[in-house]
């Protein structure tokens, strides 16, 4: 039967008795075994005549208007809804290369500070080691100019030079790994564009000046040319 989402309560069963009471035996009989379709419908209009039933199907109504309602208004949200989910999409994907961009930074801001206290480092180091070896050498001129006896200038003069020693071999150390970083940095830029030719100089010399100035590394007192040979006899 249609009636089947019904749940029969007590109240339920107590209308249809008072319904059915006025009902005689032949009728009651022929609701109870006949099967013809004419009963069915029969005994089904009397279940649809029943108060609890007919308060049912309005609510059954009313739940599928507000259902039809809400799902209108859904629809109709949809455009809006799709817009919203592709500008939120997009806006994450903004967010996400804005997120790389300042990784990106961030590590180029960390690589700078760390060369910057590299080169920091090295200028502090090797202004140290520079002090100590002039100490060193103080000492030396203190001791040449008896101004200390020996055994205070040999204890004092170890204790400076192994101190210098070690800070210029740090100092050495810290400069190739300053060399190391500036080559790594400079392999990843742009190489640059090579020179042009040389230009014709307006000089007598055809190879340019030189950047430097050319001295004579033979010595003044040289006898002059032509010069007497030994003879061997």
């Amino acid at each position: 039967m249609a009636l089947n989402y019904y749940a029969i309560t007590d109240d339920d069963i107590k209308t249809l008795t008072s319904v059915i009471k006025h009902l005689s035996n032949d009728e009651l009989k022929q609701l109870l075994n006949d099967e013809s379709p004419t009963t069915d419908i029969k005994l089904e209009e009397l279940i649809k005549d029943l108060p609890q039933v007919q308060n049912l199907e309005k609510k059954k109504e009313l739940m599928l208007a507000e259902n039809k309602s809400i799902a209108e208004y859904n629809l109709s949200k949809e455009t809006a809804f799709r817009q919203l989910k592709q500008s939120l999409y997009e806006s994450h994907q903004e967010a996400l290369e804005l997120k790389k961009t300042l990784e990106r930074k961030k590590d180029k801001l960390d690589e700078y500070n760390r060369q910057t206290s590299l080169d920091i480092t090295l200028a502090l180091l090797q202004t140290a080691s520079a002090q100590a070896e002039e100490e060193s050498e103080d000492l030396a001129s203190s001791f040449l100019s008896s101004k200390m006896n020996l055994d205070d200038f040999l204890k004092e003069y170890i204790e400076k030079r192994k101190l210098s020693h070690l800070r210029r071999i740090k100092t050495e150390k810290l400069m190739e790994l300053v060399r190391s970083q500036s080559s790594n940095d400079a392999s990843l830029q742009p190489i640059r564009q090579a020179p042009g030719p040389p230009m014709p100089s307006s000089s007598t010399n055809p190879f340019g000046t030189p950047p430097y100035p050319i001295t004579s590394t033979y010595p003044d007192d040289l006898p002059a040319f032509p010069f007497s040979r030994p003879v061997h006899r």
